[in-house]
C-alpha cells in the first residue's frame, strides 16, 4: 500500500517552490519565500496515517499549483486568518474561504488549484487522515449510523467530496492554545513539540467526538456568520477575566462589535447558557474560592464580585447550592 508521510510531502513542498526544508525531532518545517509566496508550514506525524500541519502563508499574488499528494485522505482545515476564493480545472465553480471557517476535503484525486487571494495572510491549522485510518476509526466513532453513512459515502466517491461549516467554539479554544505554543520564544524545540503534539491529539479527540457538528452542511447558526464565532468566544473570555466588573447585554456587545441579538442567540447556543446565566454561575464559583481561602466579610466578597447588595448575592448563592455563603464556609473550613 502506498503511504505518505508529512515529511515527504513537505519534501515535495520545498522541492516545488525551492524553500527551505528541516526536519528536527521529528518535526518538519518548510520556509518559503517565493515570488508568490512566503511564510512557513510546520508539519508533525501524530500516528500512523494522522497528521497535524500548520500554515502561516503570505500569498503575493494570484497562486497557481498543482496537487503534490497521490493518494486518498481526508483533511480538516480550520483557517484562523484568511479570506481568498480557490478554483480548480476540472470545475468551473469558485469556492470563497474565510477566517472562521472549518473545510472539509475528501481527497480522490489531484486538480491544479488557484488561490485568488483578498487577504494577504492565510493561517490554518489541519489534520489529515489517511483513508484506512478513517475505516478504522468508523467503528468506534460516536455519532448516529446516519453519520457514519454519510462518511462511507465520500469514502466511495471517486471525485473529491469538500464540505464547510463554523469552527465550534470548543474547538476554537484548542486552536487558539496551538496558536499560543508557536508564539512562545525561548521555548525548548522538544518541550514545545511534546506541547503542540498532546494539543493536536486533543483536536483529534475533538474531531472525533464532534463529527456530526463538523457534516452540518446547513450550518444551523444561519444568523452567525463565520467571523461572530470568535466575538463570542471573546465575549465568554472578557466575562471570565472581568468578573468583578457588572456588564450589560448592550455593553458587551459593544465591547466584542458583535450586535446584541447575535450575542443573545449565539451565546446561548454556543455555550448552554444566556450571558446572565454565565456571569451569575462564574461569579457564584469564584466566590466559592474565596470563601475558601479568604476570612474577610461575606459583604465584601459581594462587591468584590460584583454584586451591589450583598442580600443579593446571598439569595443567588443560596438558590445556587442549596446553603447560604456562611453556612457553605463553615463546611469547607470544616473539612
Amino acid at each position: 500500500m502506498k503511504t505518505l508521510t508529512i515529511h515527504d510531502f513537505l519534501k515535495r513542498v520545498s522541492t516545488s517552490l525551492q524553500a527551505e526544508y528541516t526536519l528536527e525531532n521529528k518535526v518538519s518545517k518548510v520556509v518559503i519565500n517565493h515570488a508568490q509566496v512566503e511564510g512557513s508550514i510546520i508539519g508533525i506525524e501524530i500516528d500512523k496515517g494522522i497528521t497535524f500541519t500548520i500554515h502561516d502563508l503570505y500569498i503575493k499574488e494570484p497562486l497557481i499549483f498543482k496537487s503534490l499528494i497521490d493518494i486518498e485522505y481526508f483533511k480538516l482545515s480550520f483557517y484562523l486568518e484568511g479570506d481568498y476564493t480557490v478554483g480548480t480545472n476540472y470545475t468551473d465553480e469558485e469556492e470563497s474561504i474565510q477566517k472562521g471557517i472549518c473545510r472539509g476535503l475528501f481527497f480522490k484525486k489531484g486538480a491544479i488549484n488557484t488561490i485568488l487571494p483578498k487577504q494577504r495572510r492565510i493561517y490554518s491549522i489541519d489534520i489529515s487522515f489517511h483513508k484506512p485510518v478513517i475505516r478504522k476509526l468508523l467503528s468506534t466513532m460516536p455519532g448516529s449510523e446516519e453519520t457514519r453513512e454519510k462518511i462511507r459515502s465520500f469514502l466511495a466517491s471517486p471525485e473529491n467530496v469538500i464540505f464547510k461549516s463554523q469552527i465550534p467554539v470548543h474547538i476554537y479554544q484548542i486552536l487558539n492554545s496551538i496558536t499560543e505554543t508557536l508564539a512562545k520564544t525561548g521555548e525548548h524545540p522538544i518541550t514545545q513539540k511534546l506541547q503542540l503534539l498532546s494539543q493536536a491529539l486533543n483536536l483529534v479527540k475533538e474531531i472525533t467526538v464532534s463529527t456530526e457538528e463538523l457534516l452540518d452542511h446547513s450550518i444551523k447558526q444561519v444568523y452567525l456568520n463565520s467571523q461572530d464565532i470568535p466575538k463570542l468566544l471573546q465575549a465568554k473570555e472578557y466575562i471570565d477575566k472581568n468578573i468583578s466588573t457588572p456588564t450589560t447585554l448592550k455593553e458587551l456587545s459593544k465591547i466584542v462589535c458583535l450586535n446584541e441579538f447575535k450575542l443573545k442567540k449565539g451565546f446561548k447556543e454556543q455555550f448552554n447558557t444566556t450571558v446572565h446565566n454565565y456571569i451569575v454561575e462564574q461569579r457564584l464559583c469564584t466566590s466559592c474560592v474565596m470563601l475558601k481561602e479568604k476570612t474577610c466579610p461575606i459583604s465584601e466578597i459581594a462587591y468584590a464580585i460584583g454584586y451591589q447588595c450583598p442580600s443579593k448575592y446571598i439569595h443567588s448563592f443560596r438558590k445556587k447550592f442549596g446553603v447560604t455563603p456562611g453556612k457553605y464556609r463553615k463546611l469547607v473550613v470544616a473539612a
